[in-house]
């Protein structure tokens, strides 16, 4: 039977909070127990139920332990499609528990890893399996996950070979110029991704003349954020030459980058184009 779980736990530490959804959206209401014995009961209701399709996990610490439980629970549901797992500290080791997990998820199509346990290149690589053996999963959210140029890498060879991916949200991670060049030469080979978000990463003016040169070859790729950058004017000229011959990007922010006389660059082919590109003209202005 289709039902909807609520779980709210509270513990000396943290406030937790479990979501286990079904197709109806019927369920019941538990609250106040242990993150220990939410996630039991969690893993053991949704053993009676093959159509949870939703599982939603916050600020929690849950270890090693609790990891291997949730895994079992992911495991155990062959019709979850969206898994979000926002501040949860589980360690390295826990990550890759339920990373194993979600490679035998058959129906898997959203997954979100928002700064939880700062996975890092270990569990960027884990997912990157993923990814490549998925058929259905089109969305990875891996914010603040302390995810560097190897992860970026393993995540890159994933979404190039991928045919359902569409969105990668890797904003505030360390993937810097050498984990951006591989990722836009995914990109560029991609006929799926539309959706790529990379502020606060440090790809430098060569990171941004990679990404100019993926999105002119593209015919996917929909929105880019490279916010935060330390994008200069080389790197904005790039990008502003690469947007009047990109056959389908609509968004570029490129906000919060010292790019100087880059925005003239910039500013002029916003007029020659329907695009939508977020430049902070003032500010560029005012360091000129």
């Amino acid at each position: 039977m289709a039902y909807l779980l609520q779980l709210l736990f509270a513990t000396v530490f943290v406030f937790s909070a479990v979501f286990a959804e079904g197709m109806d959206g019927e369920g019941e209401d538990y609250t106040r127990e242990s993150s220990e014995d939410g996630l039991d009961r969690l893993a053991s209701a949704i053993k009676t139920s093959s159509n949870t399709n939703r599982l939603e996990l916050k600020d929690a610490f849950i270890g090693h332990e609790g990891s291997k439980t949730l895994a079992n629970a992911i495991e155990k549901s062959p019709a979850l499609t969206h898994l979000q797992l926002t501040s949860v500290d589980m360690g390295e080791e826990g990550a890759l528990a339920v990373c194993g997990a979600i490679e035998k998820s058959p129906s898997m199509m959203q997954l979100s890893f928002e700064s939880s346990s700062h996975i890092g290149d270990a569990g960027a690589m884990a997912l990157a399996a993923v990814i490549k053996k998925s058929s259905s999963l089109s969305h990875v959210n891996l914010v603040m996950n302390s995810i560097g140029e190897d992860g970026a890498k393993a995540l890159a060879g994933a979404i190039e070979t991928s045919k359902s991916m569409k969105y990668l949200d890797l904003r505030t991670n360390l993937i810097e110029e050498a984990g951006a060049e591989a990722l836009a030469a995914a990109i560029g080979n991609s006929s799926s991704m539309q959706h790529l978000f990379l502020e606060s990463n440090s790809i430098g003016d060569n990171g941004a003349i990679a990404m100019a040169k993926a999105i002119q070859k593209s015919s996917s790729m929909n929105r880019l954020d490279l916010r935060d950058n330390f994008i200069y004017a080389q790197g904005a000229v790039a990008l502003a030459d690469a947007i009047e011959q990109s056959p389908s990007l609509t968004t570029l922010d490129v906000r919060k980058n010292d790019i100087g006389l880059g925005a003239d660059a910039l500013r002029s082919a916003l007029k020659n184009s329907r695009m939508d590109i977020k430049v902070d003209f003032d500010k560029q202005m005012e360091e000129l």
